[in-house]
């Protein structure tokens, strides 16, 4: 059996604590021996499906996010950007930073420089969740499809993240000024 490299090992731990995969199969899927395997786990202190209560608050999480940006789909432009705004800084006074928007900007200012053809627009719709950053907040919820309005054309969702994301930018220097 070859040597399986750190990073490996990592995604096995993963597959075994996230997905809650067994011995067996992750045996079959890595070529390891199930020996190897209890071995390792028992080690290491693994835990087989140890994560499924977070995944399960999480997804309740995203549910709710989204039945709150359908609801606020309905507010006008001066009365959604209040509202953000309003969110924005009641998470800063508890301590909850969102930093990661500044993050989300640049790469999405980034993306719509690149993008060309609709292939490539239809490749980035898909490729959404890769705009979130990887640490602190990190869930991006699609509602682009509702009841209410049309669906938005992948240039549309983009162009409308970065408006936002300048619009919080600004009063964010407005605040600064004052």
């Amino acid at each position: 059996m070859p040597r399986l490299t750190k990073e490996q090992w990592e995604q096995i731990r993963a597959d075994y604590e996230v997905h809650g995969l067994g011995n067996r199969e992750l045996s079959r899927k890595y070529g390891l021996s199930t020996s190897t395997l209890s071995e390792r786990a028992k080690k290491e202190q693994w835990v087989q499906g140890k994560t499924e209560q977070l995944v399960s608050r999480k997804i309740a999480a995203v549910k709710e996010m989204r039945e709150i940006e359908l609801e606020t789909e309905q507010f006008g432009r001066v009365e959604r950007r209040a509202f953000e705004k309003e969110v924005k800084d009641r998470l800063d006074l508890e301590g909850i930073r969102t930093s990661y928007y500044a993050e989300l900007y640049a790469k999405g200012r980034e993306l719509l420089k690149k993008v060309e053809t609709p292939e490539q627009w239809k490749t980035l719709a898909s490729g959404a969740k890769d705009l979130a950053p990887r640490e602190g907040v990190g869930t991006v919820v699609n509602v682009a499809s509702t009841p209410i309005m049309r669906p938005l054309t992948p240039k549309e969702a983009m162009e409308s993240i970065i408006q936002q994301m300048e619009a919080e930018r600004e009063d964010s220097q407005e605040q600064l000024l004052r």
